[in-house]
This record gives structure tokens, sequence and C-alpha cells, in this order.
């Protein structure tokens, strides 16, 4: 939830106006009804709606709805992304995953790039368990594939997010 009277209507020393708050709460709900619409629910978790009130009576305050995309993974489980057959981990066993969890991170930013969409923010904080599944967060920094990006640029730019990807993976609780 947004509560956009927070935000200064000019910029101060915060460095977001509430115009700009806009504008982020409209680019993440256009992302979720575009380009991660085909996600929602398996790389993302899926959009419920908008909800929002004033300016007027009351103030502004926007809440955009999403089913419960998990919880943070705790410390010690971001630092234990190696999984091996003879590791008897309960977290991982019940996952039932049959790659490590570090490649399904990494899966679930590659089919975020299949869709078009960089992260932008790439950090433990954004990734989610929920039951036996992760998922991605967070978007009001991702970049949109745009119409006369070629496909070079696309590739150097996913590449750089997976780098990045890659040092969240290695510092485990540390990114």
């Amino acid at each position: 939830m947004t509560y956009v009277g927070r935000f200064p209507v000019t910029s101060d020393i915060s460095g977001i106006t509430q115009s700009e708050i806009r504008a982020v709460i409209a680019h993440e709900i256009q992302l979720y009804q575009n380009q991660l619409k085909p996600l929602q629910g398996t790389v993302v978790p899926r959009f419920v709606g908008l909800w929002g009130g004033g300016p007027g009576e009351v103030e502004e305050v926007w809440c955009a709805m999403y089913e419960d995309g998990g919880m943070l993974l705790p410390d010690w489980q971001r630092a234990n992304l190696t999984y091996h057959p003879w590791h008897k981990d309960t977290f991982w066993e019940t996952l039932s995953l049959t790659i490590s969890p570090s490649d399904t991170v990494r899966a679930l930013y590659h089919a975020l790039h299949d869709a078009g969409v960089l992260h932008g923010d790439v950090c433990w904080r954004h990734v989610l368990r929920s039951g036996v599944k992760l998922k991605l967060v967070d978007f009001d920094q991702a970049a949109v594939r745009g119409p006369t990006d070629g496909d070079e640029i696309w590739a150097m730019s996913c590449a750089a997010e997976m780098e990045d990807v890659e040092r969240m993976l290695r510092n485990g609780g540390k990114w």
C-alpha cells in the first residue's frame, strides 16, 4: 500500500514526489497487465486489482493487491542454495525441485527476460517463497524491451542483469 501523502508535492531530499510515486505505481500495474500477465502465478504473484482513494475528503492512498507472494527466504536458506540429493535440508526437500534452488532463481529471471522485462533491482528481498515455489516481486525499477531494442542490445542487457543474479547467489544472505 502506498500512502501518496507521505511524499512531497515537489522534490526534496527524499528524492521522489507524489507525481513520481503515482508513475511508479502505474508502471508496475502496466507490467502486470501486459508483459507479466503470462507469468502470473508461476514466476510472479497474480495481480488481483488496484484499490485507491482520494484526493478529496480522504488522503490519497493506493493499494495494489496481489495473491500472497510468500515470505522472504531466511539468510540460512539463501546461503545454502546448492541442492544435492544427499543434502538433508527439509526446506529444499519440501520444494521437490528437479533442479537446484539456485537454478530455480536463475530460471525465474530467464523467464522474466523471455517476457521482455528486466527486473532492474536484483536482490534477495525480491525473491519470495510461496509454498513450494519461488517468485519474484517488486517491479518499480523494471525496464521493458522496447521496439528499437535489437537482439544484441537486449541480450547484453539480460546478461548484465544475470551477472547481478550470479552475484546475489554467490553472496547468499549478504546481497
